[in-house]
């Protein structure tokens, strides 16, 4: 026997998802960008993750930083870093080249100040910016309020068990045809 659905619900949203860290809450911003609404769910009291507990430094190519300081620099040479030293898988490689100044503009856009640009081992270029001890929750809050800009984001804390479960009631209120998927690059999968 299917539940009665509620008359009135506490909350709707077009994108759950889950984890208020290092992915989620870049997805909630592309989510945003989309035109829909996110809900992050996060089973802390707060966001970060992983990303929250941040030390070194994060490589970006191409920067207005490296320009300035004449450091050559470009995606493809990133590119050609993560997957020749790094051995990544190159169509992730690829996607995060040509992706990660999106994410720069971003934290140039909302006034977060690096502390400077470093080398990294492995890369043929200096492009590292950080070393970033204790920017790890400065670099969450600057992702959270760029998620939060319009109001079309969500994030409800301690919402998920210690088993993965949510603790918040979910219903799926559309059935939406398999769209091409505008958030990425990458093809869907059934």
């Amino acid at each position: 026997m299917t539940p009665e659905l509620p008359k009135k619900w506490d909350h709707e949203t077009d994108v759950i998802i889950i984890g208020g860290g290092t992915a989620g809450l870049p997805a909630a911003i592309k989510v945003r960008e989309a035109g829909l609404k996110a809900t992050v769910l996060e089973w802390r009291p707060q966001c970060g993750g992983s990303l929250g507990m941040i030390v070194g430094a994060v490589a970006f190519a191409g920067t207005d930083e490296q320009k300035a300081a004449g450091i050559k620099d470009s995606p493809d040479m990133l590119y050609d870093d993560l997957v020749n030293v790094g051995g990544a898988v190159p169509a992730i490689a690829r996607k995060l080249a040509d992706t990660q100044l999106e994410a720069y503009r971003i934290f140039k856009e909302e006034g977060f100040v690096w502390p400077g640009i470093v080398s990294l081992p492995g890369h043929c270029a200096t492009r590292g910016f950080g070393w970033m001890l204790n920017y790890g929750p400065a670099v969450v809050k600057t992702l959270e309020n760029r998620a939060k800009k319009d109001g079309a984001f969500r994030i409800m804390l301690k919402s998920i068990g210690r088993k993965g479960v949510a603790l918040v009631d979910v219903a799926c209120l559309k059935s939406f045809p398999k769209p091409s998927n505008p958030l990425s690059g990458a093809a869907m999968s059934e």
